[in-house]
This record gives C-alpha cells, sequence and structure tokens, in this order.
C-alpha cells in the first residue's frame, strides 16, 4: 500500500536519479519552489520514496504543478492511480484552482502522455528552458 505524508528536504534525494538535477540550481530551485510547501507530498511504498507532487501558487487560483516518479511505480499502477487520485481530490477540494499548469520535458513522452490524461493540453513549447536548457512543453487544464 502507498503512504501519503509531507514532503521533506531529503526525500528529494531519496528519489532522484534523473541527470537534469545533477545541476545544482535546477536542484535549488525545485526543492526551494515546489518540494517544500504544504502543497507537497511523498509517495511511500514501504521505506521507499516512490514520487513527490505538489503545486505552487503564483497568483490566486493558478497553480504550477509537478511531479516526479521513481520507476516503481510501475510494479504498482492500481496503487498508484489510486493514490493520484486521493491527491487530486485533495487539492482540488482544499485549493479549489481555476487553473492549472506544468511544464513536461520535450523528450519525456511518457510524461506527455500521462499529463495528457490527467486532462491537461499543450499550450506551448519552450526552448532551452531553465538551468540545463532543456526544450519543454507546457500544459494548462482550468478546472
Amino acid at each position: 500500500m502507498i503512504k501519503i505524508v509531507d514532503t521533506k528536504a531529503e526525500h528529494f534525494d531519496m528519489i532522484v536519479q534523473r541527470k537534469i538535477f545533477e545541476h545544482s540550481q535546477a536542484k535549488r530551485f525545485h526543492l526551494n519552489k515546489f518540494m517544500l510547501g504544504d502543497n507537497s507530498k511523498t509517495l511511500m511504498l514501504k521505506d521507499e520514496v516512490i514520487g513527490m507532487v505538489g503545486a505552487a501558487q503564483l497568483f490566486p487560483g493558478k497553480f504550477e504543478v509537478y511531479a516526479i516518479f521513481s520507476e516503481s511505480i510501475q510494479a504498482h499502477p492500481k496503487a498508484f492511480n489510486s493514490a493520484i487520485k486521493k491527491l487530486t481530490k485533495w487539492f482540488l477540494a482544499t485549493y479549489t484552482p481555476s487553473r492549472l499548469q506544468a511544464y513536461v520535458r520535450a523528450d519525456f513522452e511518457i510524461g506527455q502522455r500521462w499529463i495528457e490524461y490527467l486532462g491537461f493540453r499543450a499550450e506551448g513549447y519552450l526552448e532551452k528552458w531553465g538551468p540545463t536548457d532543456l526544450d519543454y512543453v507546457i500544459y494548462g487544464k482550468v478546472t
């Protein structure tokens, strides 16, 4: 069973194995902007961090959301989807957002399919965005 807990800084180091986060500026940006706020949650399977999700409020009712998952979610798809549904319900009820947006790497097709499955639509293409100069697609969802 997947537990949902408040995010702590050490969770980030427990999950991140992606090359983008080897760049210290990218890591600091993500930690400060998203991962240590009240809107951040960690998904745990036993003692393993398998995911982190959260949101930063940009303006009243407008949030930028993020999700980082380990490969372990693939072994537990039903439990993972159940946890995401529970978190989504909690977030929408707690914050009643009118708009959500997210950035997905342009070369990360699985992430693009997943965010589209959640009802987001592509709104633009960002070339050389962020501290690592990678291309991203910005997605939005009006709630």
